[in-house]
């Protein structure tokens, strides 16, 4: 869906001149670079759709919209119990030639992530490129979807992309989803992100190289790619080529499969899919084994796309290798315990000690100095560490550093902090989090426990004072004989109530009536059944319903100044019913 966008008149010369230079600068492509990268126990998994198909002429180019499209990820993709460390989406093809000034580029789409709703995704990021092409350019978006995503694996459905196709060999139309995940059951990995928009054609790019450094492949040498590319068999098998080299090792391997060539992997395929395309005319989503280019304890792994006589555009390329690498967060955990339960409440309350107990657990593959730092929590009244694991803690203000430990793989360390809890009020949650860093060599990150909630009897009558009706008086049978939230100890107009008060018609709604000025009820009045009273203060969207009549007898408003029910009556109608008169003749 493409979006309108109206700037007001100071502003559109401003607009003009930037969409002008924008647009000039838009004409190249845009290099193919490191996003984002991913270490520990993580992987991910790539797949996609087509957005328009060979139609209609059953030809060999796309003459058809094929929206709204889908992709089903299973739990062979993704094992059950994988959690989401980012998820991206893609959308690319052929749009109506601007010039890649920006007016045809689209970047909302709908998307339904699987057991979710349709909902509308904006782009974070969109690339456009002339594609040396007199009658159309090529756009790719990516957004980041972590936040829609509940359950990794099921239908993910996209839509409402405007996209040009008009039975030409280089119209395209796809999306694809990237989803980085882990689980405490995988090895060590280092993943990387390159995305941008980079046309290969010998009249352009014949050849791109991308490089992963700073590694330490592990053994046995394991990793995999996987690559998005619009188009993808312009001119069929034509000499292209991908090819991984690892560093210094110097292995290299020839990227190829059942559905892929060693000379034509760009060849309208998706092998991510159950089961494999190997007709997606207008794009190739492929995954591949590196293992064969890779040596352990290489330090870096190149990638490089020759074209050949072919024409294709690179979206974004995604590679995980397994690395040598100590690996703390997926084992590693934080709790606490109620130590010392000075009140004898069971729960936690001034006074008494909570004992939060870190354990640290290396899962990965090498060993790694761990450096752990533990801030007191603002609720602490005072704090000790009780072990220390075999280091010895220095302090810096109010945080604890232990610096540090050196834990082989399958190694752990545990650090014991006793909390003595201060004056808070009811309810108040403490939280205490580690953070940790092991280097270079390792991961780094915090380990949170779960708050703790403490309560408060301050005036020991066993009532917690956010349940308490009298919460400074002692009073735990809780009697509040005229029922108003105040306990008879602590009330000072505590009474049983006289039901001769006031005569309540039997469908009045209970509740009060202001007589602010501006209101339409009072005393004495009758409500219309359908009278809606807005709430006031503000401009509030609230509004209150007052369904059926309500008449108080023998009362005044706060404020009002009516006259009782009985009092008036008749005189009022008459008024009311002139008023009537008068306004129809006008």
């Amino acid at each position: 869906m493409t979006r309108s966008r109206w700037l007001t008149p100071p502003l559109l010369c401003a607009a003009l001149a930037s969409v002008q230079l924008s647009a000039t600068l838009a004409r190249a492509d845009e290099p193919i670079a490191r996003r984002q990268t991913w270490t520990g126990n993580v992987t991910f998994f790539a797949t996609g759709a087509p957005l328009a198909v060979d139609g209609p002429d059953m030809g060999e180019e796309v003459d058809a919209v094929a929206q709204p499209a889908s992709v089903t990820i299973t739990s062979g993709d993704i094992p059950e119990g994988s959690l989401l460390e980012a998820g991206f989406l893609y959308w690319g093809g052929s749009i109506a030639e601007d010039g890649c000034g920006g007016a045809t580029v689209d970047d909302e789409v709908t998307f339904t992530p699987p057991g979710g709703q349709p909902t509308a995704v904006i782009a974070e990021e969109c690339y456009c490129s002339t594609a040396g092409a007199m009658s159309y350019d090529i756009q790719v978006c990516r957004a980041e979807i972590s936040d829609l995503i509940g359950e990794l694996n099921g239908d993910y459905t996209v839509s409402d992309f405007d996209v040009l196709i008009e039975n030409m060999e280089t119209n395209n139309a796809s999306f694809s989803v990237v989803l980085v995940h882990g689980n405490e059951f995988l090895p060590p990995r280092r993943v990387a992100l390159y995305d941008g928009l980079q046309t290969m054609s010998m009249d352009t790019t014949a050849e791109l190289t991308l490089a992963l450094d700073e590694l330490d492949v592990d053994d046995p040498a394991e990793g995999d790619l996987t690559w998005y590319v619009l188009e993808g068999d312009v001119n069929g098998s034509m000499f292209e080529q991908v090819s991984v080299m690892g560093s210094p090792g110097n292995q290299s391997a020839v990227l190829e499969g059942p559905l892929n060539p060693p000379d034509n992997p760009m060849n309208h395929s998706i092998n991510t899919t159950t089961p494999p395309q190997a007709d997606a005319i207008g794009v190739d989503i492929d995954r591949f084994a590196v293992d064969d280019a890779l040596t352990p304890g290489d330090a870096a792994v190149e990638v490089t796309y020759s074209a050949g006589f072919d024409k294709w555009w690179i979206a974004y390329n995604i590679v995980g290798i397994n690395v040598y690498q100590a690996v703390f967060l997926s084992k590693s955990t934080k709790e606490w315990a109620l130590q010392d339960d000075v009140d004898g409440d069971g729960a936690p309350s001034p006074g008494d000690t909570v004992r939060y107990t870190i354990r640290f657990e290396n899962s990965g593959t090498a060993s790694a100095p761990l450096v752990v730092q533990d801030s007191r929590p603002a609720e602490a009244a005072s704090w000790a560490v009780i072990a220390d694991g075999g280091v010895t803690p220095s302090e810096m203000g109010d945080t604890f550093v232990f610096d540090a430990y050196d834990l082989a793989p399958g190694e752990a360390a545990q650090i014991v902090i006793d909390v003595v809890v201060g004056d808070v009020p009811d309810l108040t949650e403490m939280v205490n989090v580690a953070s940790y860093d092991a280097g270079s060599d390792g991961d780094a990150g915090e380990i949170a426990a779960p708050p703790v909630v403490i309560r408060v009897d301050g005036d020991g009558d066993t009532v917690y004072d956010s349940d308490d009706n009298c919460p400074n008086a002692p009073n735990d049978d809780q009697a509040d004989a005229d029922d108003d939230g105040i306990g008879d100890a602590c009330d000072d107009d505590a009474t049983t109530g006289d039901p001769t008060d006031a005569t309540t018609d039997p469908s009045t709604t209970a509740g009060s009536s202001s007589g602010d000025a501006g209101s339409d009820t009072g005393a004495g009045s009758e409500t219309d059944p359908t009278t809606t009273t807005a709430s006031g203060g503000g401009d509030s969207d609230s509004a209150s319903n007052t369904f059926g009549d309500t008449d108080t007898a023998g009362e005044d408003s706060d404020g009002c100044g009516c006259a009782s029910g009985g009092e008036g009556a008749p005189a009022l109608a008459l008024l009311l019913a002139l008023a009537g008169l008068v306004r129809r003749r006008r």
